[in-house]
């Protein structure tokens, strides 16, 4: 099974709308057979999307240089410190089931050019007021958070409304901007923020953000049929608010199949800690005394979070593999890895290290809607995902300051952060203890099937695209 098709699929059925259920049988989706589908316009769609790929995810992901200076500049403590990443962190993965019926009431280009702006002005608004880090909390954190990750599911969403025969292509090359992004934004970021301070460095990285509103523009979507009279009757007799609040995720899923909430429970633990080893590179190199910014390392992680992506998606596609296990095995490898990191004595070796934890933390991200949908089956993983998605974003955000409080009280130049290395190995380890009872679980197995024969046929209409359509 395509580890791009799986991905697709959640960002086509995500998409499927209650709201849209009473459009009569002769109004599809979108005509598949259109010269639009797969046309040259579509490429320009790609294009876009990998842009704000690379601007969205390179930022968000090297935003932990600014935690070294907000450190220095207001004094506070690493607890209160590294709240406005974890903060921004969980708005961006917690915000999906809401986001989603967002798009589903307004459309793609809309939602994106509205995350663009809260983005950009969460960004600007943190250089005004500065007078203390827990405004930051509500500029960077809350506000460019949600813009970001708007900005985020609307960029893969257009991607499956353009392509059709040469969709598990399109989609890889807009994906590849979130690994060019952090290799990227960890050198621009760490120079604006020596030359021009970090108020400079936000402005100029705002300015870039700002061209995602550029890109969002060119979310253009292929001719959809019209609404019928009733569609539209049952649309205006709606609140709009009404109408995105029905199309969130229903988490009655977590009490009816124990597999899932199994799953939910793995990763809720492991995203405790799974954005810790990112957040401190910058300030963990400086007291090692290796004498670098770490962009070197941020280069390194995001090249490899990249290669991981598509190293086990291949893997999961090509070889009859257990996709639970490998997950198993990848988070154990996660985990020990990141205990490696307090082995590393040089800069060269902690460059190596967190190239491995890049792969790792990538094939993690690509497995997760690999096993859902073998838990699962095609039809719940919309609503599966999204559920997944609004736990981890929690878990980012609660997780990094529990951690910095629990060994806040380390004395010493380093020992802070070997601690939170070996909690964040330990945790990370402990949460594959939720995922092996999966394997003895077979309450959803026959879900699997039905996934795997959608995919082996190739067949999308199998799949009830044609019951899709956006404004």
């Amino acid at each position: 099974m395509s580890l791009n098709s799986i991905r697709l699929l959640y960002l086509e059925t995500l998409y499927s709308s209650r709201t849209y259920s009473s459009l009569s049988s002769s109004d599809s989706f979108l005509n598949r057979d259109s010269p639009k589908i797969d046309g040259q316009f579509g490429w320009i769609v790609v294009m876009s999307s990998l842009f704000i790929s690379v601007l969205d995810d390179g930022y968000a992901y090297t935003c932990g240089q600014f935690y070294e200076q907000f450190l220095a500049i207001y004094g506070q403590t690493e607890t209160i410190t590294s709240i406005f990443i974890s903060i921004m962190n969980g708005t961006i993965y917690g915000i999906s089931p809401f986001a989603s019926g967002l798009i589903k009431v307004y459309g793609c280009r809309t939602v994106s050019i509205i995350g663009s702006i809260m983005a950009i002005t969460g960004m600007l608004l943190s250089t005004i007021f500065d007078q203390s880090i827990y405004f930051h909390f509500i500029t960077i954190g809350l506000l460019a958070g949600c813009g970001l990750g708007l900005l985020f599911i609307t960029q893969l969403v257009i991607i499956t409304v353009w392509f059709d025969r040469k969709l598990a292509l399109a989609t890889g090359i807009a994906e590849c901007g979130s690994g060019f992004g952090m290799a990227i934004f960890a050198f621009i970021s760490d120079y604006f923020i020596q030359m021009y301070t970090w108020k400079g460095a936000m402005i100029i990285l705002a300015g870039f953000v700002s061209t995602c509103l550029v890109f969002s523009g060119l979310y253009a979507e292929p001719d959809c049929p019209s609404l019928t009279t009733s569609s539209k009757q049952s649309l205006n007799s709606k609140s709009l608010f009404c109408q995105v609040l029905e199309e969130t995720a229903d988490f009655s899923l977590l009490w009816t199949r124990k597999s899932f909430l199994l799953f939910v429970l793995s990763q809720f633990i492991l995203n405790l800690v799974f954005f810790t080893p990112v957040i401190i590179i910058t300030d963990r190199i400086r007291r090692a005394g290796f004498g670098s910014t770490g962009a070197s390392i941020y280069c390194c992680f995001g090249i490899a979070n990249g290669f991981g992506r598509i190293l086990f998606g291949f893997i999961s596609t090509s070889f009859d593999v257990n996709n639970l296990w490998l997950l198993i095995v990848v988070t154990i490898a996660l985990g020990a890895t990141v205990w490696l990191t307090n082995l590393a004595y040089t800069l060269v070796t902690m460059q190596l290290f967190y190239a491995l934890i890049g792969i790792f933390f990538g094939a993690n991200v690509c497995l997760t809607p690999v096993v859902l949908v073998d838990m699962l089956g095609t039809n719940k993983m919309a609503n599966a995902y999204g559920i997944v998605s609004f736990f981890d974003g929690l878990a980012a955000l609660i997780g990094p300051p529990i951690l910095n409080l629990t060994v806040n009280n380390n004395d010493g130049n380093n020992d802070i952060y070997s601690t939170s290395i070996l909690i964040t190995g330990l945790v990370s380890i402990c949460s594959v203890l939720f995922l092996i009872p999966i394997t003895w679980l077979h309450d959803d197995h026959h879900h699997n099937e039905e996934a795997k024969m959608i995919y082996k046929n190739n067949n999308k209409k199998q799949a009830g695209i044609e019951d899709f359509c956006f404004h």
